[in-house]
């Protein structure tokens, strides 16, 4: 098998697995909720307000869901402006499922597994043990007997069998990239010294991977496929949808309980429906080709003669300031404006200024040890993305203007808080409706609503920035989904968790009507098909005249006192 067959095979197994994280217990509180029997009991498609209200769900969440189980095509859907008269019935493969299984159990199962599935590196240390019928051997087991289904061959089957295995593949693979990388040292595997965990588990996942295709026999051990070799340096690829395992614990609450109990108040509080740093690290391994692009932008911008560069560059958003420092180092290696700080080291003049803006304090705090740490000069302040005036005013007060900076965010758009849009004649008046599915804690979100606070959210943006512009990079929901290509897992994670990602078509008009120029020769998809694309690299520039900014007129009533941090150079 050659290099690509198997790349694409992996691809393929890669998007049916982590399908199956998150649905099958989707899955499992439907049927138990009795909204699968209410489909296909139903002689016509039935409105999503109507079905709601028979079932007893949350309309906003049960939208989600079927808008997770049409792109994976187990329901149809009729779509509508008004989503609550959408209207949607099972697809035939969806019918296909009630002669799949046998044993809905296996379903409970999976469930008591989660648990198992979020600590799994201590399950495999035998530090953390489970209820015998949850252990990892009991589940590569009953993974060996064909998960109890009635029929193993048809297309639903098949899709039900990878997305029940993915739920075991997807957190071993997580586990084994990050803590127990010594076991696949060369081609021969071995399980670590026996003190290590117990041995049975190691023999369940040496199991479970040749089954896979990871491993093969070698003698009285193993040893890594051609395929395994391939797939075990992606494993990380699974590490999204395995971070998100807490909220799948849930999602049977979000649509039939009190969802508003589920979510954190305060910017503050630690995460508890992700495994944040697991869900950064694992999206950082595919990203890197995105902040290439943007990189390219970054460079052209400071490589124009001293006087038309921007002053600087600021984050909305900026976490832990690793994007900032990455900044830095592109400016001052590979540009004009690092060839003056070369030129004239002791001349402040020449020192790009970075500004970190964010909505929580400790992740102002971690940026400001790295960048004090790396010795880049930075300013650092509290950030609200939905409120561009008040960094305007808060830079304005130091005697910084917004205009005289290149701004930018990276994968931030999408998860910003919702507001209501304030133009609600607009919102009347738009038709279009995209695939997406979008709800704000219980309260169902239309795309026209979206849409509309779109467009006002750029059009904030675009009273602010100046001729150095606003450099996006961002997650976006497919037009077009291909089962077996398409990570639809991205479609529940974000659409469970009250984000936004909404088509490039749709991002794009909304920043075009706000008044918002493309960069279109800088402009990078990915994939390129705009019909697929899930990320986009997008510059824009206002057509704002380049003046000050009066942050005085624009937010006079709410301009506190002077304060400037100890960040500021």
């Amino acid at each position: 098998m050659g290099h690509a067959d198997i790349s694409s095979r992996f691809l393929r197994e890669l998007a049916h697995h982590t399908d199956g994280i998150g649905w099958v217990q989707l899955m499992a509180s439907l049927w138990q909720r009795g909204v699968w029997r209410r489909l296909a009991e139903a002689k016509a498609p039935l409105p999503i307000g109507v079905l709601s209200a028979d079932v007893g769900a949350n309309l906003g969440y049960l939208n989600v869901a079927l808008r997770v189980l049409d792109a994976q095509g187990w329901v149809e859907r009729e779509l509508s402006p008004r989503p609550e008269q959408t209207r949607v019935r099972l697809a035939p493969l969806g019918r296909a499922l009630d002669r799949v299984i046998e044993d809905r159990t296996v379903f409970e199962r999976i469930g008591h597994f989660v648990p198992v599935a979020r600590r799994m590196r201590e399950h495999l240390d035998g530090a953390f043990e489970a209820r015998n019928d949850a252990t990892l051997e009991a589940m590569v087991e009953l993974s060996g007997s064909g998960w109890r289904l009635a029929e193993v061959e048809s297309e639903a089957a098949v899709r039900l069998t990878r997305a029940l295995d993915g739920n075991l593949l997807g957190p071993v693979a997580v586990a084994l990239k990050q803590h127990f990388g010594a076991v696949f040292e060369g081609r021969t595997v071995a399980p670590p010294d026996p003190t290590k965990g117990p041995s049975s588990r190691w023999r369940a996942v040496f199991e479970m991977l040749t089954r896979s295709g990871w491993l093969e026999r070698c003698g009285e051990g193993h040893r890594l496929t051609d395929y395994g070799e391939h797939a075990y340096a992606r494993a990380s690829s699974f590490g999204v949808p395995v971070s998100y395992l807490a909220l799948f614990e849930r999602v049977d609450e979000l649509m039939f309980g009190e969802p508003r109990s589920v979510w954190r108040s305060t910017p503050d509080e630690a995460e508890h429906l992700v495994d944040r740093v697991l869900n950064v690290t694992s999206s950082g391994a595919t990203h890197h080709k995105y902040f290439r692009a943007a990189d390219e932008i970054i460079r052209a911008a400071f490589d124009r003669p001293f006087e038309a560069q921007p002053l600087g560059f600021c984050d909305m958003g900026s976490g832990d300031g690793a994007w900032l420092e990455h900044i830095w180092h592109v400016i001052s290696t590979g540009t004009e404006r690092g060839r003056l700080m070369r030129a004239y080291p002791d001349d402040p003049t020449y020192r790009p200024l970075l500004v970190g803006a964010d909505f929580s304090r400790e992740a102002l705090q971690t940026a400001r040890e790295r960048l004090s740490r790396a010795n880049i000069p930075h300013l650092l302040l509290p950030g609200d993305i939905n409120d561009p005036h008040r960094l305007a005013a808060d830079l304005e007060r130091r005697g910084i203007d917004i205009r005289d900076l290149m701004h930018g965010n990276s994968f931030l758009i999408h998860n910003r808080p919702y507001q209501p849009p304030s133009d609600r004649f607009a919102v009347s008046r738009r038709r279009a409706a995209s695939p997406g599915a979008y709800v704000w804690r219980d309260d169902l979100v239309s795309n026209a609503e979206l849409q509309q606070n779109l467009v006002e959210f750029m059009r904030a943006w675009g009273e602010v920035i100046g001729r150095h512009g606003f450099l996006v990079i961002e997650l976006h929901d497919p037009e077009t989904v291909d089962v077996g290509r398409t990570l639809t897992n991205y479609i529940m994670t974000h659409g469970f968790s009250n984000q936004f990602t909404v088509p490039v078509q749709h991002f794009l008009d909304a920043a075009a009507e706000a008044g918002l120029t493309l960069d279109a020769g800088s402009h990078r998809l990915y994939p390129s098909d705009p019909q697929r694309a899930t990320v986009s690299v997008s510059y824009f520039v206002g057509d704002t005249p380049a003046r000050r900014y009066d942050a005085a007129s624009a937010l006079a009533p709410r301009i506190p006192e002077r304060v400037v941090p100890d960040s500021h150079p």
